[in-house]
């Protein structure tokens, strides 16, 4: 009898070994197949009229109707931006294809035809409250409303989530003396917004 049970337990162990699934972790392209991405965290760094660079939340200054966008990376490099059930207009469509294709080992992105659909804001990001009027600090439109991002940072990329920054320009009010401002006239300077955002698996 023991003779059988040993030959028998051998079969049983190999076919265990044979059906059992190594669960592989998928490169970073697989990893942004995985799910819906939404936008969690959206910080942005600029300067104050001071020229001192601060990092504000700017998620409240991100259009309603696009704060529940979100993200679906498909294959062969397409993806699509779902508005998920909130629309900027009736004739908004339910969702809008874009291009993407992670580069440098997984380090880089880049999101072709999105930008203005996940992470468009309006143009105030910060009121600078120093001066007795008050004003602020602004998104130049006409370049910065970009439909491409290209070498975006990617970072901490899990099927959870992911991190992204990228750059964009942009201008701000400088008050100094120096600079030929003033509170109540400042100078238009330009700037590079540096955006730190956080995407989640949801």
């Amino acid at each position: 009898m023991k003779r059988l049970l040993l030959p028998l337990l051998v079969i049983i162990l190999f076919f265990e070994a044979c059906t059992k699934t190594t669960t592989v972790p998928p490169g970073p392209d697989g990893m942004l197949r995985t799910g819906k991405w939404k936008i969690s965290t959206s910080m942005v760094t600029l300067r104050m009229p001071n020229g001192k660079p601060v990092t504000v939340d700017y998620g409240g200054f991100r259009k309603a109707c696009i704060k529940d966008n979100y993200l679906k990376f498909d294959s062969l490099n397409r993806g699509a931006v779902h508005n998920n059930g909130v629309s900027c207009s009736a004739a908004d469509a339910d969702s809008v294809g874009f291009i993407w294709a992670v580069k440098s080992n997984g380090t880089k992105i880049d999101l072709l035809g999105c930008y203005g659909l996940i992470d468009s804001v309006a143009m105030s990001v910060i009121t600078d409250a120093t001066t007795s009027t008050g004003y602020n600090i602004m998104y130049d439109t006409a370049v910065s409303y970009l439909h491409n991002i290209y070498n975006g940072g990617l970072t901490n990329l899990t099927q959870s989530s992911f991190i992204l920054e990228y750059d964009l320009p942009a201008h701000y009010p400088d008050t100094t003396a120096a600079k030929g401002g003033s509170p109540t006239a400042p100078v238009i300077l330009n700037d590079t917004f540096h955006f730190h955002i956080t995407y989640t698996n949801f």
